[in-house]
């Protein structure tokens, strides 16, 4: 049983017209598939497409020699359909989104996500209790609270080295993976308290578990490239790092920006727990979304270009969000509330700005945290967005900019 140490509370009795047409449009859209909202038979082809292409780049690297641009280029891609199973396969199956059957999405999770290197059993329990429910919520959600060497919301302690953080945070996006695959998930195994989920208590097996899938990684990766090909080990070992550099620069970038950058707030409950919003409105004020109806983007991206559609449908598959992140925009525009999309550059450009903005000092940001025991007044919103929009932003309506927040 999932414990929390800070009860949080969605107030539901904010904008009930929106949720209630939200529901029927949502319900309209599925009837003539009897309301399934699982995985379609193009998802499944997809899923054995992007397996049977990842493995194949896996044979063509670790059996066969190639010139030094072929290599490159096959890293390219297996870094590609890393992020594709990662993304569509995996994400879909951890929240039971590809058959409604948990014991089969489990089994499809437990093997496109371990595959990949970091642990499932660990990040399930990371981000379907600890990050999807408090989505960008102060102490609860676990992905905003990034290290000490980077501030990633404003409730978060500043140091004078954060003033650099936007300038040293890509290289630390760079070894993200291979830190989270070679140290992080023993550390977290060891751990009481994910983000607002606390008393974690896993049986001995799991660490038995945790052991033999990283070993079975290593040897995929780097042991039978090492026995097949006439390489030496530290060529292997050097193509498999800069192999994880890429991938793991990209893979931050893309999860990260959804939550993190200028559009996105941050929303703290009151003393009782309670958020100033419904569930539903939370996720148009804490997600981005970026090219989320072009269909050709969403194969590749899965949830994650339309990340609004999947944190407020969490258990529907990633094929279906194209044509409901249009009814969340019509809907959202009809009830005056917001909904935030960029290009996938505007969206990274996005995120570095405002960590330049979060290393200013100590109160920087403040206009992008929303409630709170006492939270600020709009005339201080607007004083604290004004303030930080002068320095770093150009901003054509700055009374427009913070009644949006």
């Amino acid at each position: 049983m999932t414990k929390y140490a800070k009860t949080v509370k969605y107030n539901h009795e904010k904008e009930p017209a929106f949720q209630a047409e939200m529901k029927a449009r949502i319900d309209a859209h599925f009837a003539p598939r009897g309301g399934n909202k699982k995985a379609t038979l193009g998802m499944w082809a997809k899923l054995a497409l992007f397996f049977g292409l990842f493995w194949a780049n896996w044979a063509a690297l670790a059996f066969h020699t190639h010139s030094l641009g072929t290599t490159i280029a096959l890293l390219f891609s297996f870094a590609l359909l890393f992020k594709c199973i990662a993304y569509n396969i995996a994400h879909d199956s951890v929240h039971g989104a590809l058959t409604g059957n948990a014991k089969i999405d489990d089994k499809i999770f437990f093997v496109s996500f371990n595959m990949l290197g970091p642990n499932g059993y660990l990040w399930k329990i990371r981000h379907n209790n600890a990050h999807h429910f408090f989505v960008n919520i102060p102490d609860c959600d676990v992905d905003i609270e990034g290290t000490r060497l980077i501030r990633l919301a404003p409730h978060k302690q500043w140091k004078p080295y954060h003033r650099f953080q936007h300038l040293y945070a890509p290289l630390m996006y760079m070894v993200f993976t291979l830190d989270w695959i070679f140290r992080k998930d023993f550390a977290l195994y060891f751990r009481k308290e994910f983000g607002n989920v606390t008393g974690l208590k896993h049986p001995w097996w799991r660490f038995a578990e945790l052991v033999a899938l990283k070993a079975f990684y290593v040897g995929y990766m780097i042991v039978l490239p090492c026995l097949m090909l006439p390489y030496s080990v530290g060529t292997i070992l050097t193509a498999f790092v800069g192999f994880h550099l890429f991938l793991s620069f990209y893979v931050v970038m893309t999860f990260a920006s959804s939550h993190i950058g200028e559009d996105a707030l941050f929303v703290d409950s009151d003393e009782d727990g309670r958020l100033p919003h419904s569930f539903l409105e939370h996720q148009l004020r804490t997600s981005v979304d970026f090219h989320p109806r072009n269909p050709v983007v969403g194969f590749f991206y899965g949830g994650f270009n339309a990340h609004v559609a999947h944190h407020m449908f969490p258990n529907m598959s990633s094929v279906h969000y194209g044509p409901v992140t249009k009814i969340i925009q019509e809907t959202a525009a009809e009830h005056g509330l917001p909904y935030h999309e960029r290009t996938l550059l505007d969206l990274f450009a996005s995120h570095f700005r405002f960590l330049k903005l979060m290393g200013r000092s100590p109160d920087a940001g403040a206009h992008h945290l929303l409630g709170g025991a006492t939270p600020p007044t709009l005339d201080r919103m607007i004083e604290l967005h004004r303030g930080a929009v002068a320095k770093d932003f150009a901003v054509a309506d700055l009374d427009d900019t913070a009644d949006s927040a």
